[in-house]
Parts: C-alpha cells; sequence; structure tokens
C-alpha cells in the first residue's frame, strides 16, 4: 500500500518564533504525526490549530502539484 504523504514544518511568530510544528499528513487519511514545541514561551490550542490548518492547505496544494507532475 503505497501512501502519498507530505512532511511540512511550520513556525508561529508573534513578533518573534513562539512555536515551531513538524506536521506529517496523508493525502487520503489525514494527520499522521504532530510534533510541537514552544520557542522560549507557550502557545495556545487556537496558535496549534492554526498551524495545523496551514500545513493541511500547504500539503493540498503539494500534493495537487505532484499530481499534476506525474500525469
Amino acid at each position: 500500500m503505497v501512501l502519498d504523504t507530505a512532511k511540512i514544518t511550520v513556525n508561529m511568530l508573534v513578533g518573534i518564533p513562539i512555536a515551531d510544528a513538524n506536521i506529517i499528513l496523508t493525502k487520503n487519511s489525514g494527520i499522521s504525526e504532530v510534533q510541537a514545541s514552544g520557542e522560549g514561551s507557550t502557545f495556545n490550542f487556537d496558535q496549534l490549530s492554526q498551524m495545523i490548518e496551514m500545513t493541511e492547505n500547504a500539503a493540498k496544494l503539494i500534493f495537487e502539484i505532484q499530481e499534476k507532475a506525474i500525469h
């Protein structure tokens, strides 16, 4: 079984870096892994949700580009 996957790193900035996350998504199954950490401070659930949403949008674009490249 082959799964299309994307690993994306996203940073949350509020003037200075406050968090970064590495998120792995599959094309059809959703999130495979989330690894996030605060950069010298904490971050809240809304900020984590924003990072995940940005990653999902980027992954959709990556999958579309990959699909066009192989067809």
